[in-house]
């Protein structure tokens, strides 16, 4: 049960992500509007999506590492090795280091 619940917060903390990046989106977009001419309102969607594209695989890669270290580290944890809240604790940090990355990343 308490691994559902820790799945759980961490689908909460995906499908915030999703929030954010549709906001960002929407923010990209109504700039790229805002030229007034369709071939620079073009030229902009595409630049946004290509690196929106390229932060999201960045993320993605980082997801992959992260899902595979929280999996050793609550290994051990069951093993006795460590702190299964301490695995836990290290998976949330670095969920929300790498989304404010990503966020970054895709605004400048």
């Amino acid at each position: 049960m308490e691994d559902q619940n820790f799945q759980q917060e961490l689908k909460g903390v995906f499908d915030s992500i999703d929030e954010k990046l549709k906001n960002e989106l929407a923010t990209f977009e109504k700039k790229c509007m805002s030229y007034n001419d369709v071939d620079q309102f073009v030229n902009c969607m595409e630049q946004v999506v290509e690196k929106v594209e390229r932060e999201q695989k960045n993320f993605e890669y980082r997801i992959a590492f992260l899902e595979n270290k929280t999996q050793e580290c609550l290994k051990r944890a069951d093993e006795g090795k460590t702190d299964k809240e301490k695995c836990k604790q290290q998976t949330r940090n670095a969920l929300v280091n790498y989304t404010d990355l990503f966020l970054f990343n895709i605004r400048k």
